[in-house]
């Protein structure tokens, strides 16, 4: 049995097919590449298709920093039916009565979905990923466990509707969001406050952070990347460049020492022109070997503290 590559750090932006569970993903990378050290930035329902980024080796220690930028979809809702899975392919809980798109307008659907941008508390959907007391809300729904779940604070940014098909009972809009924000809860939601409800019936993440969907691989393209004799490097963004959103710190040779020790640092002997309560990609001069990027590194009271140290010089 071969051992696992450790050489292999960075992040994959993987345009997900439908039909593949995030999970999927993660034992398809660990497949292809031989690397066991892989994660994601959050689920993306299998039905969907779109952005998921793979962390790979030290790249999964900055996961957390690469959705601060907040996510994309393009989503479809079908009026006039709720389910329990707040998805067309959940258990029907109730419809619509025959005639209900009547009542409807389109520039009441849009004054409706327009009413949800912002901040807002949301309850996650019964059947998902996240966990209440150490265990998934999709396993207290499959066992017929009922469970309290808290909502919690998220922002919708921005939401266009694209196109209202009132004879269909289909509207499709684009959305940008907080990490933690479901588009099916969305459109649920959406549709009690319409009278008729609704359930999510198509959704494509077109980009998560800096990452767009114009830019995401295959499944076959990262199969041919790691192929035998193939150099990985095309599919793999260096985790610094990944954090790119933040700005750059530089530090000399003993601060660099210091800073992968964990020991805090006082800034003004680092660098000038600094800003309180910020996180900063942190090189160290390798003096030789040029500059290394270190980690990511937080700047409080003047005094640099760090938070991930993924390399050392």
């Amino acid at each position: 049995m071969k051992a696992p590559r450790t050489d292999v750090n960075g992040v994959v932006n993987l345009l997900k097919p439908a039909g593949m569970s995030s999970h999927d993903a993660v034992a398809f990378f660990r497949r292809i590449s031989g690397v066991r050290r892989v994660g994601h930035t959050g689920t993306l329902d299998p039905m969907a298709a779109g952005v998921l980024l793979l962390c790979v080796g030290k790249a999964t220690r900055i996961a957390e920093y690469l959705t601060t930028g907040g996510k994309r979809y393009r989503c479809e809702m079908r009026l006039g039916a709720v389910t329990d899975t707040q998805d067309i392919w959940g258990r029907v809980l109730s419809e619509a009565e025959s005639g209900f798109a009547a009542r409807l307008s389109e520039e009441l659907i849009a004054e409706t979905a327009a009413g949800f941008v912002g901040e807002q508390m949301q309850t996650p959907p019964a059947y998902s990923s996240v966990k209440v007391k150490g265990k998934k809300l999709y396993e207290y729904a499959r066992a017929g466990e009922h469970v309290v779940v808290p909502a919690r604070k998220i922002e919708i940014t921005r939401l266009d509707i694209r196109r209202t098909d009132l004879a269909r009972g289909i509207v499709s809009f684009d959305a940008e969001c907080s990490k933690g924000s479901y588009m099916r809860t969305l459109c649920h939601d959406i549709g009690l406050k319409l009278g008729c409800g609704a359930a999510m019936s198509g959704l494509v993440r077109t980009a998560c952070g800096m990452f767009d969907i114009a830019d995401a691989y295959t499944a076959e393209a990262v199969e041919t990347a790691f192929s035998p004799g193939a150099v990985p490097g095309g599919v793999l963004t260096a985790p610094d460049t990944a954090l790119g959103h933040f700005p750059v710190l530089k530090l000399s040779s003993n601060a660099s020492r210091a800073f992968v020790n964990g020991v805090k640092t006082d800034v003004a002997v680092v660098v000038a022109h600094t800003k309180s309560d910020a996180l900063y990609r942190v090189y160290g001069d390798a003096e030789s070997r040029g500059e290394t990027f270190l980690g990511i590194g937080r700047v409080e009271s003047d005094t640099l503290f760090p938070e991930k140290v993924l390399f050392r010089v």
